[in-house]
């Protein structure tokens, strides 16, 4: 018994030997550990370093893992349990709104075509058979005064007839005359034309039509560049590309019937793409300077003179027109042109547009209070560049995070 019982004490005493040594090495290990820093990322914990440096996933600066046990329990619980659409602890970049003027400098493109108040209608003024045309081909240049056709018309032979009978039988009517005069010249008889009439006594079988103005000749369905792709988006089709005139010799017209179009290029219109997020800064008057090619000095310096409220078929541009000075001929019809416009200078406070994260119904941003990130809704103005304009919910104080778009999915953050 007494051999039995020594046994016993010898292996109490090495049992308490060794888990007296257990517990100086795991005491040993615990001061050793606790003298250096350990580093983690706040959006990937499984992630540590014993040195300061970036998250080798998403690249966000490391931050020093801090012993809850050791610190103050019952802010290291406040931290834990926050809602994460509260607060969001991260190394991201930061600014500060900004209070500028800035000068706003609009660049874009568009096309030369015609100026529409320089397309002018050749109607016949009387019915009857075309006996000759002067104009060959489509696009042939006229000027003014020019014989364009010549047309017989048995109203026409009345009309002169009435007028000799009256110089015949009544001269004393002279208001009767004049009237019969005044009915040839609406008639398209030129004066000249009359008094040949009258000093032969016969009426013309015919008379010869001249051009009231200077240009090129196009057909009668011609369309300007802005009316034919309206026309193509909705199916129509224009026969104006065929090469020649629609008119042709020994045609039967009536009266008023369209013949053919004299249009003017001598000034053209600039018809510049205005986009939606540009429009805002936009009014007629403003500074534009026209450039073709790549050359960097103007070809032509004029004004914004109309901007089109909507473009059918275009939700996210709109037409603007510069009156373009055209008489040396340097602009095409359909040439490519771009533009910049001057228009003015426009005072807010602005902040990155990164910065602001659009969820529909509002826009908020990130700031930085206390040393966190939570949200704040915003209303937002005129965006220009890279930068938006902030008219209401911030300050030139506030500090917010450069770029939102990171919590663009996040879910919990946005709900």
């Amino acid at each position: 018994m007494t051999g039995m019982r020594t046994k016993y004490f010898i292996l109490l005493f090495v049992v308490i030997a060794i888990l007296a040594g257990v517990s100086c090495r795991q005491k040993k290990d615990g001061n050793a550990s606790g003298k250096g820093k350990i580093y983690t990322c706040s959006m990937h914990p499984e992630v540590l370093r014993t040195e300061p440096g970036n998250c080798p996933i998403c690249g966000m600066k490391l931050v020093e893992k801090k012993d809850v046990i050791a610190g103050n329990a019952d802010s290291a619980l406040a931290n834990i349990v926050s809602p994460t659409y509260q607060k969001i602890l991260s190394g991201i970049q930061t600014t500060k709104p900004v209070s500028d003027e800035f000068p706003i400098v609009i660049k874009t493109n568009g096309t030369i075509t015609y100026d529409t108040r320089n397309i002018n209608n050749i109607s016949a003024r009387v019915g009857g058979r075309i006996e000759k045309i002067y104009i060959r081909y489509k696009y042939q240049e006229v000027v003014k005064g020019q014989k364009l056709y010549e047309i017989y018309s048995p109203d026409l032979v009345t009309a002169q007839q009435n007028l000799l009978y009256l110089l015949e039988n009544d001269n004393s009517e002279t208001q009767l005359i004049e009237a019969a005069r005044e009915k040839l010249r609406l008639l398209g008889m030129s004066n000249a034309e009359i008094k040949d009439v009258e000093k032969s006594g016969k009426p013309n079988s015919q008379i010869t039509v001249y051009s009231e103005y200077s240009g090129y000749v196009v057909n009668k369905d011609f369309q300007d560049a802005e009316n034919t792709k309206s026309s193509m988006a909705a199916g129509k089709t224009t026969t104006d590309a065929d090469g020649g005139l629609s008119i042709k010799e020994g045609a039967y017209v009536e009266q008023g019937e369209m013949l053919f179009k004299i249009v003017n290029n001598t000034t053209v219109w600039a018809l510049l793409k205005i986009y939606n997020s540009d429009y805002a800064f936009l009014k007629t008057g403003q500074k534009t300077e026209i450039f073709t090619g790549d050359k960097e000095n103007p070809a032509f310096t004029g004004t914004l003179n109309y901007l089109d409220i909507f473009n059918a078929g275009n939700d996210k541009s709109v037409n603007a027109r510069v009156y373009v000075d055209n008489g040396s001929k340097k602009f095409k019809i359909g040439q490519l042109v771009t533009a910049t416009v001057y228009a003015g200078k426009h005072n807010g406070i602005w902040v990155p547009k990164a910065s602001v994260l659009d969820l529909g119904k509002r826009k908020i941003v990130i700031i930085k209070e206390n040393g966190y990130f939570g949200t704040k809704v915003v209303t937002t103005g005129l965006t220009y560049s890279d930068r938006t304009e902030i008219k209401s919910g911030l300050d030139t104080t506030n500090v917010i995070a450069s770029n939102a778009q990171f919590l663009i999915d996040s879910e919990s953050f946005i709900k």
